[in-house]
């Protein structure tokens, strides 16, 4: 299973002891679905795995 993730951030400094950060996380950018089935030996039935959907995260700090 192979997805694409993807992180952007940029730092601000306020002043000479301040600081500011931002990040936008993005997992899974295509949105794809590829199809895992995990199945050992003839008897077993797995349920095949998904990828999780897109998703996105903003995260900020602040530093003093």
């Amino acid at each position: 299973m192979h997805t694409l993730d993807v992180q952007v951030g940029v730092n601000y400094r306020v002043s000479a002891r301040q600081r500011v950060h931002f990040h936008l996380d993005i997992f899974n950018v295509l949105d794809v679905q590829p199809q895992s089935t995990l199945a050992w030996g003839r008897d077993v039935a797995v349920q095949p795995a998904y990828a999780l959907p897109r998703q996105v995260r903003l995260a900020g700090r602040y530093e003093f």
